[in-house]
């Protein structure tokens, strides 16, 4: 009886060995995924590399792809490296929140001659026109004078000599322009008359 005992036993103890080794072995196989620990160095050269394909088409000409193709060559190739630079930072100035506009100069102007109102006994009916502007006008600006709607000083100057005008009633402008500015920054008006006598 000894030996069957001795038989049952070890029987018994092989059954709770095995019995363990299969509990051990199923917690392994249904251990989630990742859940280990990954070598450091595997894992950076995973996410320093990237695999592409490379095999011959029918033409023979050589075909690389990141697709899976169908018997191509696995090749391992280094990731491009990007690199992030910061947003260039806005530097504002102050006042740069309004757009800037150039500022007119004040311009004081006079027309000399002939005086306002005045009559001209002249039989050739000669006159000369004299403006003053002050301070000297930049290069922004420009000198017009117009007798009756029509320029006459072509050459921007601020006097003008003018002939054989008719009798009656004349009109002169003189006004200031600044850069591509029709509106005038400064305006000024004269009228005079021209009488022609008679010469019998």
């Amino acid at each position: 009886m000894k030996p069957f005992f001795s038989i049952v036993i070890i029987f018994a103890t092989s059954l709770m060995f095995f019995g363990l080794n299969y509990e051990l072995n199923a917690a392994e196989t249904t251990k989630p995924a990742g859940s280990g620990e990954q070598n450091p160095k595997e894992k950076k050269t995973e996410e320093e590399k990237q695999v592409i394909y490379r095999w011959v088409d029918e033409d023979g000409n050589v075909v690389l792809s990141d697709q899976y193709h169908k018997g191509a060559e696995e090749i391992m190739v280094p990731k491009v490296q990007t690199i992030k630079y910061p947003p260039t930072p806005q530097i504002q100035f102050p006042g740069s929140d309004k757009p800037s506009k150039a500022k007119k100069t004040q311009v004081n102007l006079e027309i000399v001659s002939p005086v306002d109102g005045s009559w001209l006994d002249n039989t050739l009916g000669d006159v000369n026109i004299q403006v003053a502007v002050s301070p000297p006008l930049s290069y922004r600006q420009r000198l017009i004078i117009e007798l009756d709607g029509k320029i006459v000083n072509n050459d921007g100057g601020s006097s003008v000599s003018l002939k054989g005008l008719n009798r009656g009633v004349h009109i002169i402008t003189a006004m200031v322009l600044e850069g591509k500015s029709i509106k005038p920054s400064a305006k000024k008006t004269t009228t005079f008359n021209v009488r022609r006598p008679i010469v019998r």
